[in-house]
């Protein structure tokens, strides 16, 4: 018996973050998947009207006239009905009946300051719903599955662990005009996520780089939300070629967060050779697996020192460089999507026959291959 599988885009549109890189990559690496053969099912990804899908060559794509929460919430269960909805971003329909859901975290609960009210509030109603509701819950770590767990959204037989991947950060070439930019030159520069999320621990990490001989901060992200220091650099929003030549200039990537599901930039910087400072916390010992360099979240003091050391020491950043990329060749996209569909395969196996899916207007995939 062979069923449909959709999946839900609303990723797809909106702010791009790290959840939405996850949805998008696995997507692509499902296609990948299906193109090959190696898939049991057919994937159809569902977007709204305005969504811009990436190149697929085994996944139909059918636009809904609709957006926001009427696209999922309305929408987007009537379009799935008869087969399996994956979603990939954290929610998806209460009427849906049978749903593999994909919770990277669970930080409007454990970081909500960090989150608008109205946010947290939607997420608080909806999330316990459809985690009891889904045939499976899945996130992207031991950390995450552990908090969904003590927030009850794990869903009837625990949160399955399936990790990001990382090599989607080297499919561009990297693009050196972002340095000249910025007036600065590789390795010449700590590398940060700007954010105005408390739960990202920014100010800890400004408080760290105004102390005397603190190497110069790059800031990508909310340019100028920070404030303003001698030595820091903001290079604003950046595109994925940009982004790989800060990684590859860049003396170490801080992440100071005091909580991440996973911790995507952790796993780009590793592939891009980028030594990596991380706070001490959240899926962040999990995810560089003894590559990095761990420091107390709330001592400046501390990564100011392991800033200063790294600039002065070239070989303590080859050996980091080294391990990292060790580390970021065990988080592949292939493995995450040959991982979901053996839980959708299992999932499905005890499912009743499938119902007729409705039909929509549809584009079949081009004969472009996917990068």
């Amino acid at each position: 018996m062979t069923w449909t599988v959709f999946v839900g885009g609303r990723f797809l549109v909106g702010p791009q973050s790290g959840v939405q890189r996850a949805a998008r990559e696995l997507v692509r690496a499902l296609d990948r998947l299906a193109a090959e053969g190696g898939v049991s099912f057919t994937p159809i990804l569902l977007c709204p009207k305005d969504a811009v899908p990436p190149p697929l060559r085994a996944t139909e794509v059918r636009h809904l006239p609709g957006r926001g929460q009427v696209f999922e919430q309305v929408l987007l269960p009537f379009a799935a009905r008869g087969g399996i909805l994956l979603n990939l971003a954290n929610v998806a329909p209460i009427l849906h009946k049978r749903s593999v859901l994909m919770m990277h975290d669970a930080q409007t609960r454990t970081s909500p300051d960090s989150y608008a009210r109205a946010f947290r509030y939607w997420y608080a109603v909806l999330q316990p719903i459809v985690a009891r509701r889904a045939l499976r819950v899945l996130t992207v770590s031991t950390y995450s599955a552990m908090q969904l767990s003590r927030h009850r959204l794990a869903g009837r037989s625990g949160a399955h662990v399936i990790p990001n991947g990382a090599e989607h950060v080297l499919e561009p070439l990297a693009d050196d005009a972002v340095l000249t930019r910025i007036g600065l030159r590789p390795g010449g520069y700590v590398l940060a996520l700007g954010s105005n999320q408390p739960h990202k621990n920014v100010r800890m990490l400004l408080n760290a780089a105004r102390l005397p001989g603190t190497p110069p901060l790059v800031l990508t992200g909310h340019a100028g939300a920070e404030g303003s220091l001698p030595g820091l650099f903001y290079a604003g929003r950046v595109d994925d070629a940009e982004l790989r030549a800060l990684y590859e200039g860049a003396i170490a990537l801080a992440l100071p967060s005091l909580e991440e599901g996973f911790g995507l930039p952790a796993g780009e910087a590793m592939a891009c050779g980028c030594p990596v400072l991380a706070a001490r916390a959240g899926a962040l010992p999990e995810v560089l697996g003894g590559a990095g360099v761990l420091l107390p979240p709330d001592d400046p003091q501390a990564w100011a020192a392991a800033m200063v050391r790294l600039a002065s020491d070239p070989g303590a950043c080859a050996t980091l460089s080294a391990a990292g990329l060790a580390r970021a060749g065990t988080l592949s996209w292939r493995a995450a999507a040959t991982e979901l569909v053996e839980v959708i395969e299992e999932v499905t196996a005890g499912q009743a026959a499938p119902m007729v899916c409705p039909t929509y207007p549809s584009r079949r995939p081009s004969a472009t291959p996917a990068r």
